[in-house]
Parts: C-alpha cells; structure tokens; sequence
C-alpha cells in the first residue's frame, strides 16, 4: 500500500511539474490620471504600488493596485490585456475581502514594449478601468512604470 502511495504522489507531482507555466511578474507604481463625472470620489492623482503578472505562453494576465487602505485586482484567466475592453475577474481587499458587484472592463491603451518576453526587464502602461471603484459607470485612466521582478 504505501508503495502504491508514493507511486501516486511521484506522479501527481510529474504531472504538476510539466503543467507549470513561465510567469512574468513585474513590480512598480502607477496613478490615475483622469476619471470621468461618474466617479463618487476623486481618483485622479491617487497613487500607489502595482503588480503585474503575464503568463510566457499568453494565456492569462494580472494587476493588482494597491494603496493606503486598498487593494484591487483584475485577472484575465485565458488571455493577455490589449488595445480592446475586456470583463475582467476582479477583487478588492480593504477591512474585508469581497468581489466587486459591478462589471470591470480593463484596456491597455498602450503598452511599452508590446510584447512580453523573457528577456523584457521594463514595462510601462496606460490603461483604462471602466467601473473602478465599485462604481459601474466611473472611468478612471491610469499610468504604471513597472521594472521586472527578480527572480
């Protein structure tokens, strides 16, 4: 039996191992830059930290933004942001974690260099979020630099 049992764990972590997946993962800071008169509050000049993670084989994308009291992210789980909305999956963690109630919809209007590689140590964006801050109609444009991380 434990013969069996070990067989099993090897081959499960086999299995694992061959699946994983090269991640790129880039760390910086960003600021919003413009919103529009639907935002509750005013964003623009809030700055704060920014992850950003993009898969090698361009299957799934991420950000987090984070600042003083705050934390959102938006995932893209099968492909890359780009020039076109997209719904993303998005959270956000303050006193409590919960899920946005509204659509999000992110654009990258630009990004610099447009693709991602092994070899990319840079990267900057101009972005849109459609629904930042929980408010479904609140379009915020913001600005990342963002250098890779270390690995």
């Amino acid at each position: 039996m434990r013969v069996v049992t070990i067989a099993i764990c090897v081959c499960l972590c086999w299995g694992n191992l061959a699946a994983a997946r090269d991640a790129y993962l880039f760390r910086g800071v960003y600021s919003i830059t413009h919103k529009n008169a639907a935002c509750v509050s005013d964003p623009v000049g809030d700055t704060g930290l920014m992850r950003f993670r993009i898969f090698s084989d361009g299957v799934g994308s991420s950000f987090a933004l984070f600042d003083d009291d705050l934390a959102q992210s938006y995932r893209l789980p099968a492909t890359t942001f780009n020039n076109t909305y997209q719904q993303v999956q998005t959270m956000a963690i303050s006193s409590r974690f919960a899920p946005i109630g509204n659509p999000v919809f992110v654009k990258f209007g630009l990004q610099t260099p447009t693709t991602i590689g092994k070899n990319t140590r840079f990267v900057s964006i101009d972005g849109i979020i459609k629904g930042y801050g929980s408010v479904p109609t609140c379009n915020a444009t913001f600005k990342a630099a963002l250098l890779r991380n270390i690995d």
